[in-house]
């Protein structure tokens, strides 16, 4: 089973459309499972039991997230370190979509995911601090 959080955004309703045979798929979006609320994740999580979880909840709006930066900090990366210690728990691969925000731009050519960050908003480094909070948690992620 997957297990897709942040399911109505723009790449959740993208992976809606997304046809994969044989396997169940549990869309999820932030009414029936806010990432921010580490209880019910777990208690998702328990229940599903998934081999797999595929992370797009974030706050992408990259304006607004400068405005409310606790609340996109909280649910960009704090909630990550959570969902990475479950990922551990429960032993599913974690699938998280970041953004090429946090890299600043300035490379003439197509960035890798070996690059130097340099994110120059709020929005970019909430978002290297989630890689970051994966990284050092979870035993499993891409």
């Amino acid at each position: 089973m997957i297990i897709v959080l942040g399911s109505d955004g723009q790449l959740g309703n993208s992976l809606k459309k997304t046809k994969i045979k044989n396997i169940k798929v549990l869309f999820l979006n932030k009414i029936k499972c806010d990432i921010t609320k580490n209880r019910n994740v777990s208690k998702i999580i328990q229940k599903y039991k998934p081999s797999y979880v595929i992370n797009s909840a974030a706050f992408t709006n990259v304006e607004n997230a400068e405005k409310k930066k606790k609340k996109s900090f909280l649910i960009n990366s704090q909630s990550l370190i959570n969902l990475s210690k479950l990922s551990n728990k429960y032993k599913f691969k974690l699938i998280h979509i970041s953004t090429d925000y946090v890299f600043d731009g300035i490379k003439k050519t197509k960035y890798s995911e070996n690059d130097k960050t340099n994110p120059i908003s709020w929005y970019g480094y909430t978002k290297l601090e989630g890689e970051k909070n994966i990284i050092q948690n979870s035993k499993q992620y891409i």
